[in-house]
């Protein structure tokens, strides 16, 4: 029930007499900074009990497309685990192949595609996007497709201040992070580099790699060029993100 005291003697009789384990529910306070690594944490603990392997990727993959709904996390990885079948060992591509194609996801396989300077990829899901928003009604998917983009541009910009903290080369390795010494991260332990899971790191560090500062500054100034087309109904949706992405994915002076 909700609220119950676990100090009291009708929850210590229930815990006794029940069959199974007794599921403790937190409230999602989506104001606490842990919120998305609790997110991530919880795709994992659903994972072990699965005993299914994930890979990094995916779980911020999850994360970032499912927003906080748990009942819909739990249905998602269901899905996932059932396609699968045998193989224990959960990627990426399996979550892309079989979760469905909500909004936060094609926000973030958008944003990705541009981040990758994948023109095609891009391209393809503004193709998708533009089916999507026909059989709508109200909404504004396209701007929260580009919400998406700024934001992982934005951390590019932090990536790139981090790695200068850090002195870290322009290109490193998969195994960069996963060897920094411990009093490095003693001495910068706010970096966010630092903060976060290896893989995650280097990936992040990877796209950063892929823009130069005039270049991303231009990528941010694309995205908020079309975003004002957007809002004032400057032109059709579709001809202003396959715009964007040209200008983003096209130039690589």
């Amino acid at each position: 029930g909700i609220g119950i005291d676990q100090r009291k003697a009708f929850f210590k009789s229930c815990k006794a007499a029940a069959d199974s384990e007794i599921q403790i529910f937190k409230k999602t306070k989506f104001g606490d900074r842990n919120f998305a690594e609790n997110q991530r944490q919880l795709i994992n603990d659903i994972c072990n009990k699965a005993a299914k392997q994930i890979d990094q990727a995916a779980v911020y993959y999850l994360s970032e497309t499912i927003s906080s709904d748990g009942g819909r996390l739990q249905s998602e990885l269901e899905k996932v685990f059932c396609y699968a079948g045998d193989t224990n060992h959960i990627t990426v591509q399996d979550c892309k192949a079989i979760c469905s194609c909500t909004p936060e996801a094609m926000s973030w396989d958008f944003a990705n595609a541009l981040v990758d300077r994948n023109m095609p990829s891009a391209l393809r899901l503004v193709s998708t996007l533009v089916k999507q928003l026909s059989a709508q009604r109200g909404g504004n998917l396209e701007l929260s497709i580009l919400s998406q983009a700024t934001r992982s541009f934005q951390e590019m910009i932090k990536t790139k201040n981090a790695m200068a903290q850090l002195n870290a080369p322009a290109r490193v390795g998969k195994s960069y992070f996963s060897a920094i010494p411990q009093s490095l991260k003693e001495q910068f332990p706010d970096n966010m580099l630092l903060k976060i899971h290896p893989f995650r790191a280097y990936k992040i560090c990877e796209s950063a790699g892929r823009f130069n500062d005039r270049q991303l500054a231009q990528a941010l100034r694309d995205i908020l060029d079309a975003n004002r087309k957007l809002v004032s109904g400057g032109g059709e949706a579709r001809i202003i993100l396959e715009q964007l992405i040209n200008n983003i994915t096209g130039k690589n002076d």
